[in-house]
């Protein structure tokens, strides 16, 4: 099974969309309130595109043949006061069709990510990732990613607990 790993340049967008909408699909059925934009192909286009130009994302695609297996993209961020402003690199999303998973591309695409990034001096990497998503979170525990935190997320109509709503009486 042999399969090539490179860098996507902006004639790759277009087909790397087809991947990117079968992502978020995914991730839809897997997350049933998450909210998708609606054009979340053409999001990609714009972010992938500017990205790729400003030379501030690194986009990796894994084939075989003329057959898109998966992609890897990654970008430059800065932190804003008050953090530090250390650029690191923020995995913005990683994806390998399903029949592919489990050979070994998700890892070579995260070197390269990471060797693309260590080109530019940065040193470290963050992500999000649902817990729901098992297979997901396993794998990033597997490349070395560890939980620096948790984000929580509630739903503010209707409200959470009815208690976070009662009129509380001033002291007379």
């Amino acid at each position: 099974m042999e399969y090539q790993i490179r860098l996507a340049g902006l004639e790759d967008l277009e087909r790397l969309s087809d991947l990117w909408a079968a992502m978020v699909e995914e991730a839809r059925r897997q997350v049933p309130d998450l909210a998708i934009l609606p054009d979340s192909r053409g999001y990609f286009l714009q972010f992938a595109g500017v990205g790729i130009a400003s030379q501030n994302a690194g986009i990796y695609l894994a084939k075989r043949g003329s057959e898109l297996l998966g992609f890897v993209l990654g970008q430059i961020v800065t932190p804003e006061p008050p953090f530090l402003p250390e650029p690191y690199g923020y995995v913005a999303a990683l994806y390998v069709i399903p029949d592919w998973r489990r050979k070994g591309i998700g890892g070579a695409l995260m070197r390269s990510l990471t060797q693309w990034l260590a080109g530019r001096a940065i040193r470290r990497m963050e992500l999000h990732t649902y817990v729901q998503n098992e297979e997901a979170f396993d794998f990033w525990r597997s490349v070395g990613f560890v939980v620096l935190g948790l984000r929580l997320g509630a739903k503010v109509i209707p409200p959470l607990n009815p208690r976070l709503c009662r009129q509380t009486k001033r002291p007379e």
